[in-house]
């Protein structure tokens, strides 16, 4: 996948512009005013496979926090009032 990335974005596209100027430039401001060209150009944010995708980003992101707090509630206190409180955790319930 990113030779296929690097190939579209270092070749297929300058040629389909019709010169290597078009194309990415090597370095942070290049590849800044690159990526601000090519949304003046394209629109690529209003794209429905960007938008999906950012949904998915952040999709991922929410179902990661829920599974982390799953994972936390999880931790059920085993201890009796004779024990410290401060006596250690176990997995799992009774």
């Amino acid at each position: 996948a990113p030779v296929a990335a690097a190939a579209a974005v270092f070749l297929v596209y300058p040629i389909g512009q019709g010169s290597f100027s078009d194309g990415m430039p090597l370095g942070i401001s290049g590849t800044f005013n690159f990526m601000l060209v090519f949304q003046a150009e394209h629109n690529i944010l209003m794209h429905p496979f960007h938008q999906l995708g950012v949904a998915g980003v952040f999709g991922g992101s929410l179902f990661s926090a829920m599974h982390g707090s799953l994972v936390t509630s999880s931790l059920i206190r085993e201890t009796t009032e004779n024990e410290s409180a401060n006596n250690g955790y176990k997995f799992g319930q009774e």
